[in-house]
């Protein structure tokens, strides 16, 4: 429901909003000259924005103290949010993990169970990692045995994740971090000793205005430092490509997607790594951008490989 709609006070007052300079500040993308007047606002810090924000606050505070109903929504809300979740289990190893935020609960906590009638475990809780509530664990991924677990947390909200390793016995942290690691899959390899990832380049190796692109996929040996992990995939690609990597549970099956930025169309390669090294697979393109579709794979227990796309199929097909 639109409270603004609802109060026809306010639709008719004219609002007094704190002025925000406009300055001549601008950057040069591939060749395109782009404007950022307000990037002075990006500085918490300053004085200035620190004003700006402050009369932000006021006016708003002034115009909230009009709209009818705020209470009852507001406990309309906070009882419904109370439900919590819980997220669908993976199985690893004979060991479940699952996502759940109970009532009460700010942050999801990732827990795990050996079977399903023991006790639940906590594996990963962002709010014991950081009280302040500011770090998130973005994404997890356990080995094929379920023994180890890849996890990756960022902070402030900037979704810059760094990539660690979970001895899950006995709950220590034997690697990591692993820097530059934003939206990265993790495809373990049966034996648990290495795993596929992506990784942003160094910036020291890329352009300033470039920092956010240029993402490669690696081979990583656990244990190992990350600078010696072996680059498989990307530098060929574009700059903008956003890849998926995965392995299947036999560990024979090797695919990596790529797509430029969001565009709802990829490329897909598949490696049989049985006849290939997994240093250096033989990866074969199984679909291409240019059909302006969308292709995954996966790799059944009984070695079928399904295939999913909308090519000519708008509403998808598997074969």
């Amino acid at each position: 429901m639109n409270f603004w709609c609802r109060e026809p006070r306010l639709r008719r007052m004219s609002l007094k909003y704190p002025p925000a300079d406009r300055e001549a500040t601008s950057d040069q993308y591939f060749g395109q000259q782009v404007a950022d007047p307000y990037r002075w606002l990006e500085d918490g810090q300053s004085a200035a924005t620190k004003k700006w924000s402050v009369a932000q606050e006021a006016l708003w505070q002034d115009q909230i103290k009009q709209l009818s109903g705020r209470d009852h929504w507001a406990q309309r809300l906070t009882t419904l949010l109370g439900a919590g979740y819980i997220s669908t289990p993976a199985w690893r190893g004979g060991r479940s993990f699952y996502m759940c935020r109970k009532a009460g609960e700010e942050l999801g906590i990732l827990y795990t169970r050996k079977t399903p009638e023991s006790p639940e475990v906590v594996l990963l809780d962002p709010i014991a990692i950081d009280p302040t509530g500011k770090t998130t664990l973005d994404a997890f991924q356990p080995s094929k045995e379920g023994n180890l677990l890849a996890y990756q947390l960022s902070a402030g909200g900037t979704e810059e994740s760094s990539i660690y390793v979970l001895d899950i016995e006995s709950k220590k942290i034997i690697e990591g971090p692993i820097d530059r690691g934003r939206y990265s899959p993790i495809a373990w390899l049966p034996g648990e000793k290495a795993f596929y990832y992506v990784r942003r380049l160094a910036p020291d190796l890329i352009p300033a205005d470039e920092e956010q692109f240029h993402r490669r996929v690696y081979l990583h040996k656990v244990g190992t430092p990350a600078e010696e992990d072996i680059e498989i995939w990307g530098s060929e690609e574009e700059i903008t490509s956003y890849y998926g990597v995965s392995v299947s549970m036999d560990g024979r099956w090797l695919s990596i997607s790529a797509s430029a930025g969001t565009e709802p169309r990829n490329d897909l390669w598949l490696a049989d790594l049985q006849s290939s090294s997994i240093k250096k697979p033989d990866l074969i393109l199984i679909q291409s951008a240019e059909s302006d579709s969308q292709t995954d794979v996966q790799a059944l227990r009984d070695g079928r490989i399904l295939i999913g796309t909308d090519f000519d199929a708008p509403r998808g097909r598997i074969c």
